[in-house]
Order: C-alpha cells, then sequence, then structure tokens
C-alpha cells in the first residue's frame, strides 16, 4: 500500500515547497501543522502577501527558512556545524542562483535593487521582495535537501553520474522490463514508497518536482502513481519500453519528524527575533534609500513592494496549470509543454501574470493545433533557439496566442530538416 500523501496546490513555479509539504504532511503531523501556522502570521505581517489556502502560507514559511538558512545568524551557524561540507556547497550555490535570477530579471545598473541584494549577501537583510521573487523560483535539488534535514529527515544518495545522487531509468533498463537492471530499480522506488516506511520519492522531470506515491505491477505491465501539485487529481503513468526519458530523476529520502531541528522551541524563538530585527533594520535601510534616491523611492517602493497575487490571478492557479498528458514529462519523444519556461529562458517573465500566459502559450505549442506537416521542431524549442526566444518575449503582454502559434509556424516551416 501507498502512503497516500495529500495533494497540495502550488504557486507558480513553486512545485518543489508543494512537493516537500506532501511529503511532511501537515495535515497528518500535528507538530509540523502547529508550527507552520503559529510561524506564518509572523511571515505575514512583515514578508508575505496574504493568501487563503494553507498550502501557500506554508510555501512562504518554508522559502523564508531556506533565504535565512544562508544568512549570518545562529540559524546557519548550527547548520555549519552539523552538516558542514553540504551546508558550505549549499550557500554558494544558493548566492550564486540569487545573483544569476536578479541579473537576469532586473537591470543589472538598478541601484535599489542591487542594494536590496547586497544588504541580504552582506548583513543578512532579508527584504520582502527577495522573499517573494525567490518564492516563485524554481527550486532546485539541494533546496529539497535542505528542507528535509531541518525536519529531522536525510538524502539517501545513489550512485549518479552527475553528482546529484538522484538515479534514472536508462534506455538500456526500460528495454527488457523482466531484466534485473530494470527490476531492481523498480523495487527501489517500491520500497521507498511503501506505507509504513519513514521514506519517500521526489522526483525531478527538468522543470517540475513531483511526488511518487507507489509503484505498482498489473499483469505484465509496471506503473507508477504521480501527485502533481499543478494538477487536482493523481495521474497514472505506465512504464513501457518507450524512450522513457533519461532527464527524470528520482530522489530518495528518508525522514523522523520527532528529530526536526526546526520545530523545538529554540528554533521557533530565534526565528520570532530575525524578524523583528529585520522589520528595525528596513526601516534605516528605506531612510537611506530616501536619501540617496528621492523621487524614484515612492515609485519604486510601489513597484518593488504592492506586488500581490489578485484574486484572478489565485482563481487561475486552482485551475490545472498544465492540462496536457502528465506522460509528456516521462518521454522524450513528445512535446514538453515547460521548456519555454525553464530557467535560462525566463528573463522576460517578470510577474506573475505573464508566468500564466507563458504557461497558456506553452500549452498551445504543444497541443496538435501546433502541428507543422509532421516536423519534429521539439529539439528548435529545448535547444532555446534566440529566434523562438525573441517571438515568445514579444509575444507575451502584446500579442494573442493564436497570432503567435502562427508565426512559430511559420518560422518552422521556413527551415529546413534533415532525417
Amino acid at each position: 500500500m501507498s502512503k497516500n500523501f495529500p495533494l497540495y496546490s502550488q504557486l507558480p513555479n513553486a512545485c518543489g515547497l508543494a512537493t516537500f509539504l506532501m511529503f511532511v504532511n501537515p495535515d497528518k503531523n500535528i507538530k509540523v501543522k502547529d508550527f507552520l501556522d503559529q510561524f506564518y502570521p509572523k511571515v505575514k505581517d512583515f514578508y508575505a502577501i496574504d493568501q487563503e489556502k494553507k498550502e501557500f502560507q506554508w510555501a512562504y514559511v518554508l522559502d523564508y527558512l531556506l533565504l535565512k538558512s544562508i544568512g549570518n545568524n545562529k540559524f546557519s551557524r548550527y547548520l555549519s556545524e552539523k552538516i558542514p561540507e553540504m551546508f558550505e556547497n549549499y550557500k554558494l550555490l544558493m548566492h550564486f542562483e540569487l545573483e544569476k535570477n536578479k541579473n537576469r530579471n532586473f537591470d543589472p545598473d538598478d541601484k535599489i535593487i542591487n542594494h536590496m541584494y547586497n544588504s541580504f549577501f552582506e548583513s543578512d537583510l532579508l527584504h520582502p521582495f527577495i522573499l517573494r521573487n525567490h518564492l516563485i523560483s524554481l527550486k532546485w535539488e539541494y533546496e529539497l535537501k535542505l528542507l528535509f534535514f531541518l525536519f529531522g529527515g536525510e538524502f539517501i544518495p545513489q550512485i549518479s553520474i552527475d553528482g546529484t545522487g538522484s538515479f534514472f531509468f536508462s534506455r538500456q533498463d526500460t528495454r527488457d522490463l523482466d531484466s534485473e537492471k530494470f527490476l531492481k530499480k523498480f523495487n527501489l522506488l517500491k520500497e521507498y514508497t511503501t506505507e509504513g516506511q519513514d521514506s519517500c520519492v521526489a522526483i525531478n522531470t527538468r522543470q517540475h518536482w513531483l511526488v511518487l506515491e507507489s509503484v505498482y505491477k498489473e499483469g505484465n505491465n509496471y506503473f507508477m502513481k504521480i501527485l502533481d501539485p499543478a494538477r487536482k487529481t493523481p495521474s497514472k503513468i505506465k512504464i513501457t519500453k518507450r524512450k522513457f526519458s533519461e532527464k527524470v530523476r528520482f530522489y530518495l529520502f528518508k525522514y523522523d519528524l520527532n528529530n526536526a531541528f526546526i520545530l523545538s522551541e529554540e528554533v521557533k524563538q530565534f526565528l520570532g527575533e530575525e524578524i523583528e530585527r529585520d522589520k528595525k533594520n528596513l526601516y534605516n535601510f528605506f531612510t537611506e534609500l530616501e536619501v540617496f534616491f528621492k523621487k524614484s523611492i515612492e515609485q519604486k517602493e510601489k513597484e518593488v513592494i504592492q506586488t500581490r497575487i489578485s484574486p484572478e490571478t489565485e482563481q487561475k492557479l486552482a485551475k490545472d496549470l498544465f492540462e496536457g498528458d502528465l506522460e509528456s514529462y516521462f518521454y522524450e519523444n513528445e512535446s514538453e509543454e515547460e521548456q519555454l519556461l525553464k530557467e535560462s529562458d525566463r528573463e522576460y517573465i517578470d510577474t506573475e501574470e505573464k508566468l500564466l500566459e507563458a504557461q497558456e502559450i506553452a500549452e498551445l505549442i504543444s497541443s496538435e493545433r501546433f502541428d507543422v506537416d509532421g516536423l519534429d521542431f521539439g529539439e528548435d524549442i529545448l535547444s532555446g533557439e534566440d529566434e523562438i526566444k525573441h517571438l515568445l518575449k514579444k509575444a507575451i503582454g502584446k500579442t494573442s496566442k493564436e497570432e503567435f502559434v502562427d508565426k512559430i509556424k511559420f518560422f518552422f516551416k521556413k527551415r529546413e530538416y534533415s532525417d
């Protein structure tokens, strides 16, 4: 039997946080729920945009913990002592990704934005805008590993060719589903998803995180039951001899919430003090900005601080963001609707509304209506062709989706293809 994880929905690009929440299951684990519920009002008071859904509130708390973990404070010093090698690598990667995300989404010469990030890197001053911008950025595997450690868990590394400690089904594995190589990996997944085991499996499909609830065999067929935070219902994936993507990675975790460091009274007190400290320091921060930027500060504060998720956007989030076939994640010879949203191509998506619009365009591109004389143009999109990026950038907010699709079709019809 599977563990029957809850199915939580996600904020834009926050699938990693929603996936982690499904694993720790606050609705079942009262200590975790109490911690998240008690801490959210403190986060909301200063950092969060008010959210009705519990899982959205909890996502804010988790993201606050991730960012605070790399600051100059008791929290980060504890992590540095307990997991020195992992934590130092984590800090380097987090700093790198935050800097890259800042430069990709904002003008590198924007003094206010630079001042915010420099204050965070140098003095642990977490500006609300940094938290909100990081919240809707795709989470990396090392961020999930750290969250598991905070909540009493650990990552169980496997032999890995990419250094992540995850594993995948190779073409050779799925060529014969009765082979020892395939069954060894399948049974390992079964072990980690069996009810009663303090373990779980996270799936990364390049740009999306999923929960593996169970694996099972029916007759001569093998299946995976998937929980997707972008869908309202569980999905069933059949493992076949088709080209099962080697980019789909499985991460194994064990956990014991009774040993959760983050739930200790000492940490709760510290986190409350950190928010109060930031409130005081940010008052001085804004005073400095007013001196240096005078009239521009008022407009910038509106743009940077008061970015809100509108009721209309929240209604959109309640829908299935990805209405296409979930199997497109797992098989390389099918269209991949999220590829246009991969991190390297997202410099033009700077608001939640544009993100949702881009997702809708991606759905159109992956639909049958986008068939171009049977030509396979998936690799052009995957490789991030500059012409496609340029067309998409111009289309967001300016061109109807249908017009954009027509332009892309014309682009591919002009190309020369070879077998």
